[in-house]
């Protein structure tokens, strides 16, 4: 479910940028089209393409601020819940009701929550053998 919502807003945050540079390309044109057409044929400057021009200067750099706002506020929500998720997790495997341990590939114990602890009957099994035990 998370997956699927992070995918969705990171979807809508790509149209939302791409049609605000999309907008902005086309006053960005057209302001330069009304500005060398009304420069070429009068040797004026266009009042109206310089706002055109402008116009597409200011979507587009509206667009980008929104959008780093937008990456920067999903980074912070993104990290606030894999803490919360990840400090769930911890709690939860270590009060887990059944004894459990990881060990390395040669057998010596790398992490034991308190339930196996207290069948083993010790507190300190770090680096311990489980094999020996």
């Amino acid at each position: 479910m998370a997956k699927t919502n992070r995918n969705l807003l990171s979807m809508g945050k790509r149209y939302f940028f791409r049609y605000s540079l999309l907008a902005a390309g086309g006053f960005l044109i057209f302001g330069l089209i009304s500005f060398l057409s009304e420069w070429m044929r009068h040797g004026e400057i266009s009042v109206a393409a310089i706002i055109e021009i402008f116009l597409a200067v200011a979507i587009a750099t509206g667009s980008l601020i929104v959008s780093l706002r937008q990456q920067r506020f999903m980074t912070d929500e993104l990290a606030d819940f894999a803490y919360c998720v990840e400090s769930t997790t911890r709690t939860a495997v270590m009060n887990f009701p059944s004894p459990m341990v990881v060990v390395s590939l040669g057998g010596a114990i790398q992490w034991y929550n308190h339930s196996f602890a207290q069948m083993m009957g010790r507190e300190n099994l770090y680096e311990d053998y489980l094999q020996d035990l």
